[in-house]
């Protein structure tokens, strides 16, 4: 997140930077992540509702000490749907809404490439 956050700081003047916190990859969600059992994160702890995915956002965003603002999906999971975003995607859009850049892998991504596509948006 270190990345995104820098990016964030020194464009937020001219980009509207916002993180869609979608369903969290380390709930059970019918696979159990490796990463669920390093972190001590029972299958129980699944968020159940729009609420308990909100507290998973901000724990999450503290935890990571971001800034960047985040907004909701909806608890059906529309975004997640509608831009294949599970479990991370970058998507850059300019003023109109169009796509300009979509980061490729299921996990991590090429900052550099993400940074690029911003900053030619500043142009």
């Amino acid at each position: 997140m270190g990345q995104f956050e820098q990016l964030f700081k020194s464009s937020k003047k001219t980009i509207d930077f916002k993180i869609v916190y979608i369903r969290d990859t380390h709930p059970v969600l019918g696979f159990r992540a490796p990463t669920n059992d390093r972190l001590g994160i029972d299958p129980e702890k699944e968020p159940k509702t729009l609420a308990d995915r909100e507290q998973w956002a901000c724990e999450d965003r503290k935890k990571m000490n971001c800034t960047i603002p985040v907004v909701m999906d909806t608890f059906d999971d529309k975004a997640l749907k509608a831009y294949d975003a599970f479990p991370q995607r970058v998507f850059v859009l300019d003023k109109s809404g169009r796509i300009v850049f979509v980061s490729s892998g299921l996990v991590g991504f090429d900052t550099e490439s993400v940074t690029k596509a911003v900053k030619s948006l500043q142009k």
